[in-house]
């Protein structure tokens, strides 16, 4: 199914320009290549930008070829944000691989209670349009904001409300609670054996969230990518149609089945970006073809600016809107 984008208006972040850079993505070989410029790359901008803590992994050739925390502690995780959604995404997919669910049936029918209200449109959302982001729910991710703001299936609005509604149903699906299947079942089995999918305050109070509670390393957070690029436990088909276009939202654009697709000169990358309490920033983007990418993530009110620059410096390419975002939020 592919949505016809009604509405799209890019948000400014941080009051950051644009950043249209047009060099050729660098080939694998020179990827990570001299460690000790990327180190010193890396200090001077959190020098520059202020950023308190920075973890960082570049891959090349299908492979991690460099990985180190600046001032990060050991054993300490940083919040990802937004890309926690990237993994309920490939985990939703494993749902579907094993027959627990279906990518265009309405999941409010999975659940023994109705999340919606009596003759609310929620109840005709579906698994491709919470991954595609055209449920037409807002961007609360507590659960509280159920409201259907624009009809489901017809238009992208970037919405953390449906991936806490997609939690509660995977969640019933399991049988367990959501941290615990993803730290187990999904994670795990890639190696990310120190990831967290909950953030733990000082007040006692645990949050966790299917858009935004993931906390890891750079490392870590590669394999993932890794794993999409090269997919071992994820049907090819299934990995095939989420890294694929299903909905374009404008010349360089798509969304796939959980993440961002850029088109550019010739390479097409897959990324997502995050941002928590304007406090923790995290960019991943691999370029497909090419077998290589990037994961930062940052502590630091301007650590977008910082990953901007890291991944240009450090992988080459195009980047059309790492200065801007298509996330349109409704309320």
């Amino acid at each position: 199914m592919k949505s016809k984008i009604l509405l799209l208006i890019p948000a400014l972040l941080l009051g950051c320009q644009t950043m249209n850079f047009r060099d050729p993505v660098k080939p694998g070989s020179e990827i990570g290549r001299d460690s000790g410029l990327l180190d010193a790359y890396v200090l001077g901008a959190m020098k520059k930008y202020a950023v308190e803590k920075t973890s960082f992994a570049l891959i090349a050739r299908n492979e991690i070829v460099y990985e180190r925390g600046y001032n990060v502690s050991e054993g300490e995780l940083l919040q990802v944000a937004s890309i926690s959604k990237v993994l309920t995404a490939y985990a939703a997919l494993q749902l579907v691989e094993q027959g627990r669910l279906e990518l265009d049936r309405a999941l409010d029918g999975y659940l023994r209670e109705s999340y919606f209200p009596d003759g609310s449109d929620g109840r005709k959302i579906t698994l491709r349009m919470v991954l595609t982001h055209t449920c037409g729910m807002g961007n609360d991710i507590r659960g509280k904001d159920r409201k259907i703001y624009h009809e489901p299936g017809k238009s992208f609005h970037y919405s953390g409300a449906g991936y806490t509604f997609l939690m509660r149903v995977m969640e019933q699906l399991v049988g367990m609670p959501f941290d615990e299947y993803m730290e187990g079942r999904v994670m795990k089995p890639l190696g990310m054996q120190r990831s967290r999918f909950s953030i733990d305050y000082p007040s006692g109070f645990r949050s966790i969230s299917a858009a935004s509670s993931l906390r890891s390393t750079a490392g870590e957070l590669a394999l993932f990518f890794r794993e999409l690029m090269m997919p071992r436990f994820l049907r090819s088909d299934l990995a095939k149609a989420m890294l694929s276009d299903a909905v374009r939202i404008d010349e360089h654009y798509s969304w796939g089945l959980g993440i961002g697709i850029q088109h550019a000169e010739g390479s097409t990358a897959i990324w997502h970006w995050g941002n928590n309490a304007d406090v923790y920033h995290s960019l991943a983007l691999c370029f497909l073809e090419e077998g290589t990418g990037i994961v930062i993530l940052t502590k630091g009110k301007k650590g977008i600016l910082l990953y901007q620059d890291l991944a240009h410096y450090a992988l080459g390419g195009s980047y059309f809107g790492l200065g801007d975002t298509v996330i349109r939020k409704t309320r």
